[in-house]
């Protein structure tokens, strides 16, 4: 509301505009702030709140050095949890497919739904195969890793495949390589 004409006092509004800590409550909370802040300094020193420049570009500096190093260990941490999901899974399937043969035997080898993806439950980042295998007649099994997923450029394991003599092997671009074998399946070793 503007002030009446011949006022000499401005009218509340124009106070709460023009001066918004008129209030006594609020100069008590904000010195009450002030004086939390700078405690113990002295009056030419109030100067106390904030974070200058300098600061935060050598917190982001470190902050930055640690994510530099633990990345690639996360990642290959991710990768070796993996790849133990599609060995736990390649198990798993086998030991189905070895009750299924033992009860219809010369049947072709399927997988449940439940067992055709690593892991078992979630996104699934490898898709589970059952083979026929003729030369063993029995069967083979391959985890293979899903384009789409993270594991789809793994160039140092690619299919995981297990046949029905427990033979472990994994196709890398399509040829079967038994070399890798202790450092894709057990995850102990580091890959070259």
């Amino acid at each position: 509301m503007p002030p009446k004409p011949g006022s000499s006092k401005p009218s509340r509004w124009r106070r709460r505009i023009s001066m918004p800590f008129d209030d006594a409550r609020t100069h008590r909370v904000a010195a009450g702030q002030w004086r939390s802040l700078c405690e113990g300094l002295t009056p030419s020193r109030r100067r106390c709140v904030g974070v200058g420049l300098a600061e935060v570009v050598i917190c982001l500096a470190i902050i930055a050095m640690f994510a530099a190093y633990a990345m690639p260990s996360y990642r290959a941490q991710l990768m070796r949890a993996y790849r133990a999901d599609a060995v736990t899974a390649l198990y798993r399937a086998a030991h189905y497919l070895e009750q299924q043969m033992d009860a219809a035997p010369g049947a072709a080898p399927t997988l449940p739904a439940g067992l055709a993806q690593a892991p078992q439950s979630g996104q699934a980042i490898y898709a589970l195969v059952a083979l026929a295998d003729a030369d063993t007649g029995g069967y083979a099994l391959e985890a293979r890793p899903l384009d789409d997923g993270p594991m789809g450029a793994d160039s140092d394991c690619g299919v995981f495949v297990l046949d029905a003599d427990g033979l472990r092997a994994n196709r890398i671009d399509g040829t079967l390589n038994r070399e890798r074998v202790d450092s894709c399946w057990d995850g102990r070793r580091s890959l070259p």
